[in-house]
Order: C-alpha cells, then sequence, then structure tokens
C-alpha cells in the first residue's frame, strides 16, 4: 500500500471499511471454542488510523471499530497483542511494510517521531484495558528478518 491520495474518497472508504469485515465478533467466538485465550491482533497500516498527508492527524472512526474488536475480546476473554505490519516510512522494503520500495523509517526522525506519537494515542486510549496483554511495535522489520536468519543458523531442529 502506497502513499494513499486523500482525495480518492471512495479509495479511502474502501480502506475504511477493511477493519469492518476483517474480523468479526465470530471470530472470537470461535478463538474461544478453540480454546485460545490470547491472540495477536495486526493493525494493517499506520494509515488505517494516521492521515498520511496530514501526519499526527487520527481517523477517529477506525479507532472506534477498534474499541468494538476489544469490547469483543473482553465479552470472549481474549487477551490481545496488538501490532502493526506497516509503519511511516516502511520498516523493510516489501509491499507489506506500507511502503514498497521504502526503508526509511531507520533513518528518518520524522517517520520515528510519526510512529511514537501513534503508539502513544494508542497507548493513552487502551492504557486501562486489561484484556490488552502487550504490543508488537510492528512486524517484520529489516533488522528482525536479519537476526531471526542470524539465529536459524545455530539453531538445530
Amino acid at each position: 500500500m502506497g502513499d494513499i491520495d486523500e482525495s480518492n474518497t471512495g479509495l479511502r472508504d474502501l480502506l475504511d471499511r477493511i477493519l469492518d469485515y476483517t474480523v468479526t465478533e465470530e471470530d472470537f467466538a470461535d478463538l474461544k471454542d478453540m480454546g485460545a485465550n490470547a491472540a495477536r491482533f495486526v493493525l494493517t497500516s499506520y494509515k488505517d488510523f494516521e492521515i498520511d498527508s496530514e501526519p499526527f492527524t487520527y481517523r477517529e472512526k477506525n479507532f472506534e471499530k477498534l474499541d468494538r474488536i476489544i469490547t469483543w475480546a473482553k465479552q470472549y476473554d481474549i487477551y490481545l497483542i496488538i501490532s502493526f505490519m506497516a509503519v511511516q516510512g516502511g520498516q523493510n522494503t516489501a509491499g507489506h511494510s506500507g511502503n514498497s520500495g521504502k526503508n526509511e523509517l531507520w533513518q528518518n526522525p520524522d517517520y520515528q517521531e510519526r510512529l511514537k506519537a501513534l503508539w502513544k494515542k494508542i497507548d493513552d486510549r487502551y492504557a486501562d484495558e486489561p484484556i490488552i496483554a502487550g504490543y508488537d511495535i510492528m512486524i517484520c522489520s529489516k533488522a528482525w528478518v536479519i537476526l531471526v536468519y542470524n539465529i536459524h543458523e545455530i539453531i538445530s531442529f
């Protein structure tokens, strides 16, 4: 997912509806029926919560959707670990990082400040939610992939 033209309201509306359809109350019921008590909940992109063209401006309606998901987690006693797949500037060059071809988070202090501010907003909103077991700041960073590869070299299976 590259930069989103905020004037393209049809695309933005479609992307905003992703949280309406990707996770349902039935998913939490299924997890409970399988005996799970925790789940890693990956938020696809920071762009679902922060307006890229207006840094530090947030999409309240998508936070409200996350509130609904947290309500279901509480209803079914499923602890959540919240994570982002795509962060500002991209944490690697892969398309799933939200900025295909970019790996700019690590060298750009503006992107780092935006990421910190978004996590601060999330933490401020959910700090008193006991069903939130923790945060996984981002997944699949290039540094993480290199580390896993190096560890894999020394572990025997």
